[in-house]
This record gives C-alpha cells, sequence and structure tokens, in this order.
C-alpha cells in the first residue's frame, strides 16, 4: 500500500449557495463535458459553448500570471481537476457549506477545485460572479504551486485578498483589467453597513492579525462576519498592490509574518507607518476615487493571449463516477461523511475495476470509519 500523507490544504471562496444532503447517484445523471488542455482538466454542466468561453477565460488567466507577470509554474504540473457547476441545485448535492461557492484543496498527492459559476452563460454581470470564484480559485493554486508556496503559512487576508484581488481579472482588447469592484459587490455591502453601526472599515491593527472566520458555521452572524473579512481583503490588497512602493513594502511584510517575525514589527519595519494611517490611507484611496482608476492597468506591449483548442467529450456513467470518487476524496470530510464516500468509491470501482488509486482510497476510508479518525 501506498503511504499517504494526510497534509490538506482548503481554501474557499463564499457565497450564498445552499448546501444539501450529498448525492452523488443525482450528478452521475446529469450531462457533463470534460474538457482538457495541459494546464485543466474541466468537467461542467456548462454548454459546449460557454464551456470553450470559460476554459479560454482561465488559460488567459493563467498566462497573464505565468507568461507575463513572471510567476513560476512548474511545466510538470498535472492539469488542475476543476468541477465548475453552473446549476445551483447541483451544486449543492456536495455537500459543501452554504458559505462555500469555491474551494481549492491541495494535499500530498494531488489537487483539484470546484466552483460554483451560476449565472455564467447569462453574460454580463452574472457571468462576472461565476467568473470570479472560478478564477479566485485557481489563483490559490497558483499560491501554493508555486515558488514553494505550500510551505509558507500566508496570512489569511492575504491569500484572500489577493485571490479576490486578481480574480477580477478581464480583458478588453489589448487592456488587462484588474480590480473592478463589481464581482465583490455583496460583500462589500456588509462592510458599509457596519461602518454605518460604529465599526472601523479597515481596522487593520486587528485584521491584518485575523483568522478567515469559521466557513462551517452557517449562522447569519458568521455569513456577515465572512463578507466583511473578504471585502477588507479586497480593499486592502487593492490599495497595497495600487504603487511599487507599496507592493515592496507589502512583499517585505509577507516575508517576514511567514518566517515567524513578530506583526507589529514586521509592520513598522516594512510601511515605517501606524496601523492608523494605513487606514486612513486606504479610506482616502477609495473614498477619493482613485481605486477605480488604478484598476486599469495598461501594459506597454501588446499581449498575444492563447486560443484555446479542446476535444469536448460527453462523460459516459463510468467516467462520472471515476471523477467525483477521486474530487470527494480529494475534498476529505469537506465533501461527505466517510460512509458516502466509502459507497461513491464502491461504485466508482465497479466501473472502473483496473484504476489503481481508488481501491487504495477505499483501504484508507475503511479504516477511518473503523478507527473513528479524520483523514
Amino acid at each position: 500500500m501506498k503511504k499517504h500523507v494526510f497534509l490538506f490544504f482548503v481554501f474557499f471562496s463564499i457565497s450564498t449557495s445552499y448546501a444539501t444532503d450529498f448525492n452523488v447517484k443525482k450528478l452521475v445523471k446529469k450531462n457533463w463535458l470534460s474538457l482538457v488542455t495541459p494546464h485543466f482538466h474541466l468537467v461542467t454542466d456548462l454548454q459546449e459553448k460557454d464551456a470553450m468561453e470559460l476554459l479560454q477565460d482561465l488559460e488567459e488567466f493563467r498566462f497573464l500570471i505565468v507568461e507575463v507577470l513572471g510567476v513560476q509554474l512548474s511545466d510538470e504540473l498535472a492539469p488542475l481537476p476543476l468541477l465548475a457547476i453552473e446549476n445551483g441545485r447541483y451544486f449543492g448535492y456536495l455537500a459543501l457549506p452554504k458559505n462555500i461557492g469555491g474551494v481549492f484543496n491541495y494535499h500530498s498527492e494531488g489537487y483539484s477545485a470546484v466552483a460554483s459559476v451560476q449565472g455564467y452563460s447569462l453574460g454580463g454581470s452574472y457571468k462576472t460572479k461565476g467568473r470570479h470564484t472560478l478564477l479566485h480559485e485557481y489563483f490559490h493554486f497558483i499560491t501554493f504551486l508555486s515558488d514553494g508556496g505550500v510551505e509558507k503559512q500566508y496570512p489569511g487576508w492575504y491569500l484572500e485578498g489577493m485571490a479576490e484581488y486578481w480574480a477580477t481579472f478581464r480583458r478588453e482588447k489589448n487592456l488587462v483589467v484588474v480590480g473592478d469592484p463589481g464581482p465583490v459587490s455583496d460583500r462589500i455591502y456588509d462592510l458599509y453597513l457596519g461602518v454605518a453601526t460604529g465599526e472601523g472599515f479597515t481596522d487593520t491593527k486587528n485584521f491584518l492579525k485575523q483568522d478567515i472566520p469559521a466557513l462551517k458555521d452557517q449562522s447569519e452572524e458568521n455569513s456577515k462576519a465572512l463578507n466583511v473579512f473578504y471585502a477588507r481583503a479586497f480593499f486592502v490588497v487593492h490599495y497595497l498592490q495600487s504603487s511599487s512602493s507599496l507592493r515592496k513594502s507589502t512583499g517585505s511584510y509577507v516575508k517576514d509574518v511567514t518566517a515567524g517575525v513578530d506583526p507589529d514589527f514586521a509592520f513598522r519595519n516594512a510601511f515605517g507607518i501606524s496601523y492608523q494611517q494605513l487606514d486612513r490611507d486606504i479610506k482616502k484611496y477609495i473614498v477619493d476615487g482613485r481605486m477605480e482608476a488604478r484598476a486599469f492597468l495598461g501594459l506597454n506591449k501588446n499581449i498575444d493571449f492563447p486560443l484555446v483548442k479542446s476535444e469536448i467529450k460527453h462523460l459516459e456513467k463510468g467516467e462520472k463516477y471515476l471523477f467525483f470518487a477521486k474530487l470527494c476524496w480529494n475534498f476529505g470530510l469537506m465533501a461527505a461523511e466517510p460512509e458516502d464516500r466509502i459507497k461513491l468509491l464502491q461504485q466508482a470501482i465497479k466501473y472502473n475495476p483496473k484504476d489503481e488509486d481508488l481501491p487504495y482510497y477505499l483501504d484508507i476510508l475503511q479504516y477511518v470509519r473503523k478507527h473513528h479518525q479524520a483523514p
């Protein structure tokens, strides 16, 4: 038996999706398309035209980050398995907490992502929200698979704020647009509501040390706390990305904090100002309207974005079971209880008897069930 190290990194984007009971049988009955490039293995319920457009969005985003901005990713990385679900009811059958609209997971034997892309086929602002969730999860992939990122303990605000910020990417001919607050407007509302009742707008002294609120807590209060956290993270990162000097200071701060340096010392060393001054600077940046202007990044050269080509395949029943079994294994207890995953693996093995991974996963889960341990 292979040795498995249970090391999981799970990162989310939030939404108002409704959780329901885990039900892969209903997922398997649905028509799923499979599209594969060297960088992505996309499985989706979108129509063929929309699926190709979504894959084009992903490849362009990757091209910007890796080929234009120079973030280093290994050429040997396997394509990211990515489930993009437009139908909210079917997204609910994964039984993820209702606060979660997307998940990226990395562990010692692989990685995968799920994103709700509700409204993508409708275009306009509807497409933008689903697209933002999708790119948010892929940015987590880039963060942790580049330059030894998985070994670093990034602050929560930095992880989520950077993903929120860069996931607003879109292209308008040769102009790259990053930082449009439209896709995160729902979250911003709860932040503004809190400010109106006396809360600080950014409160960086506490916020930069704050953990991400509990994602499994589905109370209304915690849902608002999540919205406020993500909105603050977006605004803070937006400001800190607005000039080369601020980007340099941010890099210094994050490097020190991830190395275990006291956060207050790291802040003073990197920024040379008080938290209160940073709060004032961020608020002025937003209120004066400079934030919107800096959202448009004019590049000095034309970007030759790739035109994506992929065969579109309609998955057969056995292929669906194989994909969902491995996906739910990757997500551990986020996606289903061990008993549900055992049944799913047994069905997947029935249709895919030659797959070498499935029996191994089944052995692990049966051990977990017997000894009441969570992987």
